[in-house]
């Protein structure tokens, strides 16, 4: 179980990593940018990930929190964000945007049990 969750791992993770230049070859402007910020978020968590098995690999326990393996995976959230924005919202489209905010800041009439 630990070569799965330490190593195997790993291979999903990088070869995610892979073919996302592709997409970022194949686009260009705001599209590309999105792309590249994808791939950013990718290499940010899998960079925590290899701090995280070098924990368990060579102390067999999980990193100390917070740690470097936080320092590592936090970046990609900013990126995550930024991903979204620029693949999934047209520039030119504000509706889109507003349909974001109002998501964001709506409350359900019902009580949430």
């Amino acid at each position: 179980l630990r070569f799965q969750s330490d190593w195997l791992y790993h291979v999903a993770a990088i070869t995610a990593l892979l073919l996302s230049v592709i997409p970022i070859a194949r686009s260009s402007g705001r599209e590309r940018l999105g792309w590249i910020s994808l791939a950013f978020v990718l290499l940010a968590w899998d960079l925590g990930d290899w701090t995280y098995t070098y924990y368990d690999v060579r102390y067999a326990s999980e990193p100390p929190f917070p740690g470097l393996s936080d320092l590592l995976y936090y970046p990609g959230y900013v990126g995550f964000i930024a991903a979204i924005a620029l693949l999934v919202f047209p520039r030119k489209r504000v509706a889109y945007r507003r349909w974001m905010l109002d998501a964001m800041l709506r409350q359900t009439r019902e009580p949430v049990p």
